[in-house]
């Protein structure tokens, strides 16, 4: 498991490059459930859709959404219930993969979606 805080996934992510995207900005959209963090939304200036983003538990031991010890890392589009990335858009693509490479590299394990873990 890895710790999830979320001013520094916040600032993690904000270190995204921008190079083709336009820039980048995450922004916390609410706490989690029993079982997850608080939830991010990545945006870029030039991409068609945003990325929802949280950490979660598969034994739903959360109290604290902003500083817990997390399994896995959702990125999701939110385009179908599959999770992941649904565009086809270049630019959309480019975006997805710097966030998932930029979880990956700092330890966290990066699900399309939660669901089938429940």
């Amino acid at each position: 498991m890895n710790r999830w805080q979320t001013k520094e996934v916040v600032k993690l992510l904000k270190t995204i490059s921008t190079d083709g995207i336009g820039k980048v900005t995450v922004t916390v959209d609410g706490p989690g459930g029993d079982c997850d963090s608080d939830n991010l939304v990545v945006e870029a200036k030039n991409a068609n859709v945003s990325f929802g983003v949280c950490g979660f538990r598969t034994d739903c031991d959360v109290t604290t959404p902003s500083d817990l010890e997390v399994e896995m890392v959702e990125v999701t589009d939110g385009g179908d219930s599959q999770g992941g990335l649904n565009s086809h858009e270049d630019v959309d693509a480019l975006l997805y993969a710097r966030v998932c490479r930029t979880l990956t590299d700092a330890g966290f394990s990066v699900v399309r979606s939660l669901k089938a873990y429940f």
